[in-house]
């Protein structure tokens, strides 16, 4: 499939506090999707017994350094959209639970994000703040930086003049603390004045503990800062602030995806065959050029009838599987109504606002009514086959539902000096050095075109294809017409000494291993290559016949000899 490359020009910024609510958190992921935001900074997240977030497969869940080892509770996280290339952002490790940062790189400089829950009665968390960016700052020596958070600091530079019974000399005092440390750092507030972000539970009072600030050059970038009242999520009462700045970051490619479980596959048959007519294959191959030709002929013909007979598959919806047409209408009369209340906020106990409230509460209420119901509903309806699925949900271990992101992995040096890699090349390269040690060589006889065929009636399907994107279906539906030539393909690369380099390529999946208590290291995942379906049939052919020789020949043969394929001279692996 053609990747589609987006160059975004804006970063979109959705900040919250969510109470520890779980619905707040679920509310927020039927809203803020992908399409609209970039990262989500949530103060006061949702975790359940595990010390796990929620989330879904289109957010990577970025935790506190020390979410893990600390006994503090975690009031701060960060997700980032799978819009964005992970090569283009990095988390940043500060030994705090009330602390998320990232590092996202620009088509200028990089933008530190700091996401921040501050205690009203302790600075522990601004110091942290304060210390993690000097440095930052003074070892990259640029950079451009934004503060947003909870902050929990009233101050009238930012809360509204009717809150004056806040400002007493206590709260100013904790409030110029902040103040000191945005002055020194040259950081400004770029959410307006005036602007509440939080309606006290009882009173309904208007508050602003929740503030943006970010560095002037930053600050030039900015789009938009403001809260948008009608999208509070149900069951928290601090209100969303969106923030938008104009700035080039590199997304991930978007591959279309094909839908081989909706073919006809007898006019798949009858066009393939069709093709591969227009394009006669020779009866022998002997050069390389014949080969290669063979092999092009093969892949276009293949490639031009899936395209014509295999439709695009829809992309996957961004809400969970419980959620309900009803929900998303409860929500839009949740969020106008929000407005409404908004409107009236200067009047007590306005209609408009009780109104809201029961709507909230109502909306809540349904939304873990929808979840309970459809999960029963989904157990007690398994029959024999999708039971599987349900012991694969129960044995699959513990999940907050995000995408996973493999973080910085430690290593050591040549010297023995500890590393760590942290950029997806160093990454990548220490994974595969991990996963894939050097290959012993072997003698093989030629392959047939029943081996051929026995291997392909093994192939499962709807399994997920190579770096070709072309299924195992293709093969299964269509072997009587590609035995014949994949035989040929199969038994010359063998006497030319050919291996095409689109056999050697694989898109390697990392999983995480079950049951590790620390996932910073290289061993605790394990890998799924994911070759081109060709290069698989060859595999196994090539297996079957290892096999074979491995139960009629001694294993205590230590002679040397050179592979078909033209390794160097080492001790055969029978």
């Amino acid at each position: 499939m053609p990747e589609h490359l987006n160059h975004p020009t804006r970063l979109r910024i959705w900040q919250q506090n969510l109470n520890k609510s779980l619905d707040a958190q679920l509310d927020l992921l039927h809203t803020a999707t992908p399409n609209d935001f970039d990262l989500l900074l949530l103060q006061e997240p949702y975790l359940d017994h595990l010390n796990l977030t929620r989330a879904n497969h289109h957010w990577t869940v970025v935790y506190p350094a020390r979410h893990l080892d600390s006994d503090s509770r975690t009031r701060s996280v960060i997700l980032v959209s799978r819009k964005l290339s992970t090569g283009a952002w990095v988390p940043i490790s500060i030994p705090s639970s009330d602390l998320t940062a990232i590092t996202i790189t620009t088509a200028s400089t990089p933008v530190h994000i700091f996401n921040a829950y501050v205690e009203g009665d302790k600075d522990r968390t601004l110091h942290a703040l304060s210390r993690a960016t000097q440095r930052l700052v003074s070892v990259a020596q640029e950079g451009r930086v934004l503060w947003a958070g909870d902050f929990n600091r009233h101050h009238p530079l930012w809360d509204s003049e009717e809150n004056n019974h806040l400002f007493t000399t206590e709260n100013l005092d904790r409030a110029q603390v902040l103040l000191n440390m945005v002055a020194e750092l040259g950081l400004e507030m770029v959410l307006p004045h005036g602007i509440p972000t939080l309606e006290a539970a009882r009173t309904k009072n208007l508050t602003r503990p929740d503030n943006v600030f970010c560095s002037d050059t930053l600050a030039d970038a900015l789009i938009s800062c403001s809260t948008a009242p009608e999208l509070r999520p149900t069951k928290t009462d601090h209100m969303p602030i969106h923030t938008t700045f104009d700035l080039s970051i590199e997304a991930a490619a978007e591959t279309s995806r094909r839908n081989f479980s909706d073919v006809d596959w007898d006019d798949f048959r009858t066009s393939l065959a069709d093709e591969l007519n227009n394009c006669p294959m020779p009866e022998a191959i002997t050069s390389e050029a014949t080969f290669n030709d063979t092999l092009a002929a093969l892949m276009n013909a293949l490639k031009r009838t899936i395209e014509q007979h295999v439709p695009i598959s829809r992309p996957v919806p961004f809400t969970k599987r419980w959620w309900t047409k009803e929900l998303s209408a409860a929500r839009l009369k949740v969020q106008h109504l929000g407005r409404l209340a908004y409107k009236h906020r200067a009047v007590p106990f306005h209609p408009a606002q009780c109104e809201y409230r029961m709507a909230r509460n109502r909306y809540a209420d349904r939304i873990r009514i929808a979840k309970k119901e459809h999960w029963e509903a989904w157990l007690d309806e398994a029959d024999k086959y999708t039971v599987w699925n349900v012991n694969r949900f129960v044995k699959g271990g513990p999940t907050d539902g995000g995408r996973l992101r493999v973080p910085p992995l430690k290593t050591e040096n040549a010297d023995g000096t500890p590393a760590t890699c942290t950029s997806n090349e160093d990454k990548s390269k220490l994974l595969y050095d991990t996963f894939f040690p050097p290959l012993p060589a072997f003698q093989l006889r030629p392959i047939t075109d029943s081996q051929i065929e026995e291997v392909i009636k093994k192939l499962k399907e709807y399994k997920a294809p190579g770096p070709d994107c072309i299924p195992n279906e293709v093969y299964k539906h269509c072997a009587n017409l590609l035995i014949p030539i994949l035989g040929r393909l199969f038994r010359a690369s063998f006497d030319l000494k050919i291996y095409p380099e689109e056999w050697k390529t694989s898109n390697t999946v990392v999983i995480r291993k079950p049951g590790r208590s620390h996932y910073d290291v290289a061993k605790a995942y394990r890998p799924i290559a994911l070759i081109n379906c060709i290069a698989k049939i060859l595999s196994a052919c090539v297996t079957s016949v290892l096999v074979y020789e491995a139960e009629n020949t001694p294993f205590w043969r230590t002679t040397t000899t050179e592979d078909d394929q033209g390794a160097p001279p080492q001790t055969p692996f029978t």
